[in-house]
This record gives structure tokens, C-alpha cells and sequence, in this order.
């Protein structure tokens, strides 16, 4: 009961948060090309579209501020909250696409990627600009290269979606947010190893995630969702795993400690983090978290590809946060 509380809670903080910053900036702008590219590869990983296309369609929605839309609105009943809209959208796109000829389905993902600027815009403003999340990120962090022979498995890198049904919902359409997604690492080692900030020890394994309501940090945990979940982990939650040598291992606990990552948004959730995490080192099995980044979303897209169902591997390490330079919390301990 406890953990449906938590969660109810965190929904309604999550609507809420929205409304106020719908009421706060209503102007609808979609020709904010960095905006664009920040949400490009979920768009395209989305639509199936590819990143020519996808260009050509902001470009034309870029000059065109009188792309029609009514008539999807009243199609399908699009009318009201733009996030329950491209949630709704996301969740049921091959649905909804299914029978379009190629000449629907374009005009159908340009009132997605205009609604989807539009959102993106009305949350962070026309000064957005900090692409850390992205291109300035990747340019700090150097991903391994795959074309260079390797050392041997230190680590088994695991990436955890937690799908499980939360709805809500507004004019008629529910979406589902999902729960938690995560990632973990376990040593293979008979050392300790160092992952993040956090060592360690010898054939254990430690969890990290974002968090975005735990009063001693708003961004990344250490081994916080054992004592979350309390043993309970849902046998459903989605898993994907990829053994990681030492150079993949530096390049993800560079990651880790980067402070663009150690922070938590409605735009940089616990699903963003550990899509991105899995993403920097998988690069051959790349997930998409969502046009608006959920934990279901994520859940449905890895089970779509490589994904499997699985309980979760869990720990019995202390609990700390902050990625860089952890501290030990005295409130989950």
C-alpha cells in the first residue's frame, strides 16, 4: 500500500507540474531547432522515419505556422492536454498508423513533430540552449571503440524498465507511465571495482537511478531501488544485458559522474538516465525511452527488440547519492 502511495503521489505531482507550466507560457513555437534536435532520435526512433526525412518535415513545419491540424484533433479526439496527447500517440503509434498510405502517414508524424516542439518549447523556453544532455555530453565522453579489440569481461551491465500499469488521464485518453527504470552493475571480478563514484566489492552488484523526490538528493542513487521495491521487484520488469569490459566500465562511470547527469526533470526522468546510460555503451542495441521519456515506454520498446521479462538482480550494499563523490544517506540507510 505504501508503494501505491508513493506512486499515486509522484502521478499527481508529475500532472500537476505540467499544468503550471502550460499556464505559465502559452505561446506555441516550433521552430526552436535545438529543441529539434534534443528530441530527434526518440522522434525518429518513433516514426521509423530517417533522419533526412524527419529534417525535412521541421524544416517545412518550420516555415509553415499554418500546418493544419483540426482535423486530427477531431479524428482522434485530440483535443486538450498536449502531454496525454503525444503520451496517447506514443503508446499506440502502430495503431494508429497502420493502414495510412505513405501521404497520411506524413501528414500524421508532422502534427506529431509540431506537437511534440510545441511541448518541448512550452517546458523550456525559447533560451534553451543547454544541450549537456546530448551534443555537448557525447563531445565531454568518449563511447569505446568497437572497432578495437578489448579487454576482458569485468562487469555485467543491466538495464531495467519497470512497465507496470499507472494510468491517468484527460479528455478521454489514458495513458501509462510506467513505474521506475534503472540500471545495474554487477562485478565480475574477484576486486573490487570502481562504477560511478561508488566502489564496488568483489561479485556484487550495485543499482543506480535517478530520483526525483527523495529529499536529501534530486538526481542519482546508489542501490536506492532495493529499498523501494523492499524485495518485491515486479517479475514483468523489462531487462536487457551486456557484458562491459574496463573501458566500457571508465566510460560509463564517466558518465555517471557527469553532473548533466546527476539530476532529475519531467524531461530528464529515471527512464531518460537509464536509456542514455544503456545507449552510451550499447551502441549496437540502442532503446528509445519515448518522445515524452517514460518508464513504460521503455519497458514496451526493449521487449519490442532484445528485451526480456525478468525479476530484478538485487543488492545488499548501502545506499548513497550523488553520482560523483558519493554521501552516504542517512535517511534509506
Amino acid at each position: 500500500m505504501k508503494k501505491i502511495c508513493t506512486i499515486i503521489t509522484m502521478l499527481v505531482l508529475f500532472v500537476v507540474s505540467f499544468n503550471i507550466v502550460y499556464a505559465k507560457d502559452s505561446k506555441e513555437k516550433w521552430n526552436n531547432k535545438e529543441i529539434f534536435d534534443y528530441i530527434q532520435f526518440d522522434y525518429d526512433y518513433l516514426t521509423q522515419n530517417d533522419e533526412e526525412t524527419s529534417e525535412k518535415y521541421f524544416q517545412e513545419i518550420s516555415k509553415n505556422d499554418n500546418v493544419s491540424e483540426n482535423e486530427l484533433e477531431e479524428k482522434y479526439s485530440f483535443s486538450g492536454d498536449i502531454e496525454n496527447t503525444l503520451l496517447y500517440i506514443q503508446d499506440n503509434y502502430t495503431i494508429l498508423t497502420n493502414n495510412m498510405n505513405d501521404e497520411e502517414k506524413e501528414i500524421f508524424d508532422k502534427f506529431l513533430l509540431k506537437k511534440a516542439l510545441i511541448y518541448y518549447y512550452n517546458i523550456l523556453g525559447d533560451g534553451f540552449i543547454n544541450l549537456s544532455l546530448k551534443d555537448s555530453f557525447d563531445s565531454k565522453i568518449s563511447k569505446p571503440d568497437e572497432s578495437k579489440a578489448t579487454n576482458s569481461n569485468v562487469a555485467a551491465l543491466r538495464l531495467y524498465s519497470d512497465g507496470s500499469q499507472h494510468t491517468y488521464g484527460s479528455s478521454g485518453l489514458n495513458v501509462d507511465v510506467g513505474c521506475h527504470s534503472w540500471i545495474s552493475v554487477s562485478n565480475l571480478t574477484g576486486s573490487a571495482i570502481t562504477v560511478g563514484g561508488l566502489s564496488v566489492p568483489a561479485y556484487n552488484t550495485v543499482t543506480i537511478g535517478t530520483w526525483g523526490n527523495k529529499s536529501e538528493h534530486n538526481g542519482i542513487w546508489y542501490n536506492l531501488e532495493g529499498n523501494y521495491y523492499a524485495g518485491d521487484y515486479p517479475s514483468t520488469t523489462a531487462l536487457m544485458i551486456k557484458l562491459i569490459d574496463s573501458t566500457e566500465l571508465t566510460t560509463l562511470s564517466n558518465a555517471i559522474k557527469n553532473s548533466s547527469n546527476d539530476t532529475w526533470s519531467y524531461t530528464n526522468n529515471c527512464s531518460s538516465f537509464a536509456s542514455r546510460m544503456w545507449n552510451l555503451i550499447a551502441t549496437s542495441q540502442t532503446v528509445s525511452a519515448g518522445l515524452i521519456n517514460t518508464p513504460k515506454n521503455l519497458a514496451t520498446n526493449m521487449l519490442s527488440g532484445a528485451g526480456i521479462q525478468s525479476t530484478p538482480v538485487t543488492t545488499s550494499l548501502s545506499i548513497y547519492y550523488k553520482g560523483n563523490n558519493p554521501v552516504y544517506s542517512t535517511a534509506w540507510n
